[in-house]
């Protein structure tokens, strides 16, 4: 089980304005490194509402680098990986975007959900939320700071697998009838779900 959970905060409603992000690799279905990246984004505009949600102001970030500059430091965590976040269609986009922003090149990987995953591994509970999913496994989470959001999302996604008896990222995904997504040069493929599972096996 080797992935990287992923995780992004932003400044405003533009998907490109990354202010922090957030990263936890996962190696044999073993978290061994974790890495939180604060970020000044172009021309340093926060919304309050998002300084509401995360408590990041432009004051905070206006001596670190922009994105541009991260991205050299945070690339090979990507390039040929598995990549997965808690609603992973938002932070893919966040990513994209901020990567177009500068006329970076995509790199190339694929990448699932843990939100869609979590939904799909245990049906029914009232909440799918990083904060509701956190409490339910005792994931200790400091919520909106990227760094414990990417972390509770791989830890989600490992105690699906454990619950489903898989020892792949791969295996998940097939188990759970879920597509996974790509990114790659010039574009990307959503991530998504099929329509056969096959029968889980449970623990």
């Amino acid at each position: 089980m080797d992935f990287v959970a992923l995780d992004f905060e932003t400044a405003n409603y533009q998907r490109g304005s990354v202010c922090e992000v957030g990263i936890a690799v996962v190696r044999s279905g073993e978290v061994v490194e974790t890495v939180s990246r604060l970020v000044r984004p172009r021309h340093n505009w926060f919304h309050p509402m998002n300084i509401h949600i995360h408590g990041i102001d432009a004051r905070r970030v206006e001596k670190e680098p922009e994105f541009d500059t991260v991205w050299q430091d945070i690339r090979a965590y990507f390039e040929n990986s598995c990549v997965v976040a808690h609603n992973a269609s938002f932070d893919v986009s966040v990513l994209r975007h901020a990567l177009t922003q500068y006329a970076l090149p995509f790199p190339v990987f694929r990448y699932t959900c843990s939100l869609l995953a979590a939904r799909c591994a245990w049906q029914g509970l009232p909440s799918y939320g990083l904060s509701a999913l956190s409490e339910k496994f005792d994931i200790q989470l400091d919520h909106h700071r990227a760094a414990s959001d990417a972390l509770a999302c791989a830890r989600i996604l490992l105690e699906a697998a454990r619950t489903h008896g898989v020892a792949t990222l791969e295996e998940l995904c097939e188990v759970l009838a879920m597509r996974m997504g790509k990114v790659f040069p010039g574009g990307y493929e959503p991530a998504g779900k099929r329509k056969t599972p096959r029968k889980a096996r449970t623990l």
